[in-house]
């Protein structure tokens, strides 16, 4: 959600809100994106699978109601304690209860413990195959823009990544993968006197998302002030929103070799997302 300028008068403050959504990920649309690769290879049957809390409570709640919609039958859901190790996962029974009800099993872990690994490690260990079994996990970050397990160019990171999830598909920024992501984003930070080291790398989706944010807004109130002539006609919310409503326009990961960072805003003002799936195999990168 972003704001249009505040309104001040004699005793009190008005904020006239304008909806748009620009960020280019969300637990919504990631759970649209992984239904559709689902519906793709017409499978109908999926385990769901995550840890005992609040958020993840959340997050299961969407998944549940997007792949219904789609005509995609939860067959279990299975519920892992945020403590759990490795022994408490192979001995807990949920494993068995992923061996006897679905081939299909969809991971997404809230804790901020990398329960991931951990799941990824006790399912081999307890002889859920990768030949037999399709592990999806959707990249769904704790924080609301923290960093992607696949971008960037840390080689350790990456290698880890292959050896955690080898054979397994991530649901991801269709973009997660391009290097050419990172290295637009300090070009254009760098255009402004900033350094790698002024900012936090793991927060690149926030920049962008409040860069984007502010260029609606520029562009939106450029195209009302141009129509009407009237300054005060930008303070208006709706109008605003109007404005925005199937705007197109070069965010900030954009430049004349990535076409990326285009930011389309449907009839509601919100981001339509770009996903892809990923098929992790250790021996490529």
């Amino acid at each position: 959600m972003i704001h249009s300028p505040i309104r001040q008068q004699k005793d009190y403050v008005e904020l006239n809100r304008t909806l748009i959504r620009v960020s280019s990920r969300s637990i919504n649309t990631t759970a649209e994106s992984t239904a559709a690769f689902i519906k793709h290879y017409k499978w109908k049957e999926v385990s769901l699978v995550t840890n005992m809390g609040t958020s993840a409570y959340e997050r299961m709640v969407v998944f549940e109601t997007v792949l219904k919609r789609q005509g995609i039958n939860i067959t279990r859901k299975i519920l892992f304690e945020e403590s759990a190790t490795l022994n408490d996962m192979i001995s807990g029974g949920q494993l068995e209860e992923i061996r006897q009800n679905s081939k299909v099993v969809i991971v997404f872990f809230s804790s901020t413990r990398d329960l991931g690994a951990i799941f990824r490690e006790a399912s081999n260990k307890y002889g859920l195959s990768e030949s037999e079994f399709v592990f999806i996990f959707p990249w769904l970050p704790e924080a609301v823009y923290g960093a992607s397990p696949i971008a960037g160019s840390d080689t350790s990171i990456l290698e880890k990544v292959k050896e955690t999830y080898s054979n397994c598909v991530l649901i991801e920024d269709t973009n997660a993968f391009d290097d050419g992501t990172i290295t637009t984003f300090l070009e254009k930070i760098g255009s402004v006197g900033l350094e790698e080291k002024d900012i936090d790398m793991n927060n690149i989706y926030g920049y962008t998302a409040l860069f984007d944010a502010f260029k609606a807004l520029a562009i939106a109130g450029r195209r009302i002030l141009n129509s009407t002539g009237d300054l005060s006609s930008v303070k208006e919310g709706k109008k605003m929103w109007n404005a925005m409503r199937r705007m197109t326009f070069a965010g900030m990961l954009s430049n004349d070799t990535l076409g990326s960072g285009t930011v389309m805003l449907d009839d509601l003002a919100q981001r339509l997302p770009s996903y892809s799936a990923f098929f992790v195999d250790k021996k490529r990168n």
